[in-house]
């Protein structure tokens, strides 16, 4: 496992809302076994009224459980719906702005977080793996609010039943020819950071103004599991996973230490599979304790294909599986309302759906002091809404 860096000077003081025009500076390190390392890095500027509560630094959104199964196609026709609601919230503007910009500008991303491909991930020659992208994917997320915006993946257990190296592949294939690829995923295991410095309006200060950092590890949970304890069902590509103990140890290995170094503002955690879900499905353990210890913000997941959001131990939990249909029924609730602060705060079930909603998805925005989650229908309406503040460190 190797990583390599190069980052700015870092401050953690929050600013004080003033007008500004924030620089953000983004960074993908990557954790990496048989490939070599790649940092990428891009700049990019947006104008911003920080005295506007709905005006935004950052914007990302996070999707689990998108890719239709062709041989259904309610489902396809769901997750374009889903993609129609996500451009139309990544094109929002500041209506207070003397200059509105599109949030889109702000070096936005998508944050898939697997099952990537139904019912089984892509397999095939070189050519069917790009038809399937091609259907599920470029010809899905065609708006130009996703022109050249990044996602950055991870696999879920419905691409392991298929081939994720060739996934991996098209991310390398399709920025050969010097253009950028939207389809980041170098290796099973990412660090995202984000820094968002904001301009001084204090002419006697000597330093650059104040640095926001929104960092996230997107990792694999698919090899960090162990199926005997933790699933009713083991397919054929988790089978291939079974048993492989030392992929287990370092992939917690990185996690720890990546969470152990992180100064960041708002840290986050985010893989396939769960911690603590309402359904049946899941969890991942081992997880829950190293995230409560270095003050993690939040874990982002699918697998589930409902929205929920649930805290514990002073961590949010978010699972966003709803890229292509709502179908899981919250049978466990009861388990995870213990009081305390603690438990369910939002649940979207196929039982629990007030709205009527066939999917939906889970938006970041961060402000000047608070980083800002929001679950939306497919038509990007909101349905859930809650604050996450910045790390005590």
């Amino acid at each position: 496992f190797v990583s390599t860096m190069t980052l700015p000077p870092h401050q953690h003081a929050h600013p004080s809302r003033s007008s500004s025009i924030p620089t953000v500076i983004a960074l993908l390190l990557l954790l990496s076994t048989p490939i070599p390392t790649v940092t990428s890095s891009s700049v990019s500027h947006i104008d911003s009224n920080s005295d506007d509560d709905r005006s935004s630094l950052l914007r990302f959104i996070a999707l689990g459980d998108w890719g239709a199964d062709l041989s259904h196609p309610h489902l396809l026709s769901n997750q374009k719906a889903v993609a129609d609601g996500m451009a139309s919230v990544l094109t929002q503007t500041s209506s207070s702005s003397s200059s509105p910009t599109s949030v889109t500008d702000n070096d936005s991303f998508i944050l898939s977080v697997g099952d990537n491909f139904y019912p089984a991930g892509v397999s095939g020659s070189e050519a069917e793996i790009t038809t399937r992208f091609q259907r599920t994917f470029e010809r899905v997320y065609h708006h130009d609010a996703f022109h050249d915006l990044p996602w950055y993946i991870v696999a879920g257990n419905r691409d392991y039943d298929g081939n994720v190296a060739a996934q991996i592949n098209y991310g390398r294939r399709n920025s050969s020819g010097g253009s950028i690829a939207r389809w980041i995923f170098p290796d099973y295991f990412q660090r995202i950071v984000r820094d968002v410095v904001v301009p001084s309006d204090d002419v006697n200060r000597n330093d650059s103004g104040t640095e926001i950092r929104v960092e996230i590890l997107a990792i694999d949970t698919m090899q960090l599991v162990d199926f005997g304890e933790s699933f009713y069902e083991m397919e054929a590509g988790q089978r291939a996973l079974h048993g492989k103990q030392e992929m287990n140890e370092k992939g917690m290995d990185w996690i720890e230490h990546r969470l152990r170094e992180s100064e960041a503002d708002y840290l986050l955690v985010a893989g396939h599979y769960p911690v603590y879900s309402a359904d049946s499905k899941g969890p991942v353990h081992g997880l829950e304790e190293m995230l409560k210890r270095y003050q993690v913000t939040a874990y982002i997941s699918g697998h589930v294909h409902c929205q929920e959001h649930i805290t514990r131990d002073g961590v949010d939990y978010f699972i966003s599986g709803t890229g292509m249909e709502i179908s899981c029924e919250g049978e466990d609730f009861d388990q995870l309302t213990i009081g305390g602060g603690n438990g369910v705060k939002y649940l979207l079930t196929h039982r629990e759906n007030p709205t009527g909603a066939v999917g939906g998805f889970l938006s970041f925005d961060l402000k000047m002091d608070k980083l800002v989650a929001r679950f939306h229908g497919e038509s990007g309406s909101v349905l859930y809404e809650a604050e996450l503040l910045p790390r005590s460190l």
